[in-house]
């Protein structure tokens, strides 16, 4: 029995080496290319998947070509949350986000505050640069009037207001904890605000174009209302006892296109935030409606980033119908 089993080991032995030997003389190329071959002759749809058509490339490359951002993904979502990939460029770069931080912000306000509660106006609020609600020392406003202002306006004083009942320390602490928590490891929080450093040389806020369309996602299906408010061109925001205050403009120029073409991207749109800062130029994030899917789309690192993200829409538009 021991010579049987001896004998069964060395055979196994030999086998092993001469496949070794095979493969070394690249026939294991060979069995490769005739399999290819022969899933293709059986499968020839695959030849599809695997060489698209050549005006979708073209396509691509021309918008690879016409586009002047630094980072730019365009992503459709379906209802189970799986993506498919229409235009990516540096997705997984970390670029400065400015205000597109705000979406953040919202989030922890909504997961830490109630609508309701009140924040008083500090002259610490209305101090901040950039981006102005017409906000004055002493006003009370509640969490809600200042999540619009914030959203819509894109306001630093009222993002800033939002910190107050907390501390900016803690807020901004749960910011970095909630990326975390999502999986935005290359995501990173300085401010509420998005606003860059007062130090040239010091951190901005800053993320991938690949983890604000995670950020995003989550909000889609966790946070729907906030897309309420991001999808208002205006709002005339009230006080308490009826007390006007101002008229909100939003910061997305795509809510105002006029005339759009019947079934055109333009009547698509969820909603989107807007960002600038010198450090981080121009960005963009922009959900659309396809049936019943969702298009994200992200802008970084942009001159223009309204035309720039028309440039994705009218490639992508077809594709999510």
């Amino acid at each position: 029995m021991k010579k049987i089993k001896n004998k069964k080991t060395l055979i196994f032995f030999i086998i092993i080496c001469t496949l070794t030997i095979i493969v070394g003389w690249g026939i294991k190329e060979k069995l490769e290319n005739f399999f290819y071959a022969w899933l293709i002759a059986r499968k020839p749809f695959i030849l599809v998947e695997i060489f698209p058509d050549s005006s979708e490339i073209n396509e691509r490359l021309a918008l690879n070509s016409q586009l002047q951002s630094k980072a730019a993904l365009s992503v459709l979502v379906d209802l189970e949350g799986r993506e498919r990939f229409f235009f990516k460029r540096q997705e997984n770069e970390k670029f400065p986000i400015a205000s597109l931080t705000k979406l953040m912000t919202a989030l922890i306000v909504l997961d830490n505050y109630k609508l309701s509660d009140k924040i008083k106006i500090t002259e610490a609020v209305v101090k901040q640069e950039g981006e102005a609600g017409q906000l004055k020392p002493d006003e009370i406003l509640s969490v809600k009037d200042l999540l619009y202002i914030t959203l819509i306006e894109s306001s630093n004083d009222a993002a800033y207001a939002l910190i107050l009942p907390m501390g900016e320390e803690k807020f901004v602490d749960l910011m970095n904890l909630k990326a975390q928590n999502l999986g935005l490891n290359n995501t990173y929080f300085t401010n509420s605000t998005g606003l860059d450093s007062s130090d040239s040389l010091g951190p901005s806020n800053y993320s991938t174009a690949k983890e604000l369309v995670k950020l995003t996602k989550y909000l889609i299906f966790n946070k729907p209302e906030m897309f309420e408010i991001l999808s208002k061109k205006e709002y005339n925001l009230y006080l308490e006892n009826n007390v006007f205050h101002h008229r909100l403009v939003n910061t997305n120029k795509l809510l105002e296109e006029s005339a759009p073409p019947v079934g055109g991207w333009q009547t698509k749109i969820m909603g989107g935030k807007t960002g600038y800062t010198e450090k981080a130029e121009d960005c963009l994030v922009l959900v659309l409606k396809c049936k019943d899917n969702y298009l994200v789309n992200v802008i970084l690192g942009a001159q223009n980033k309204f035309e720039e993200m028309k440039k994705i829409l009218n490639y992508v538009e077809n594709k999510c119908n």
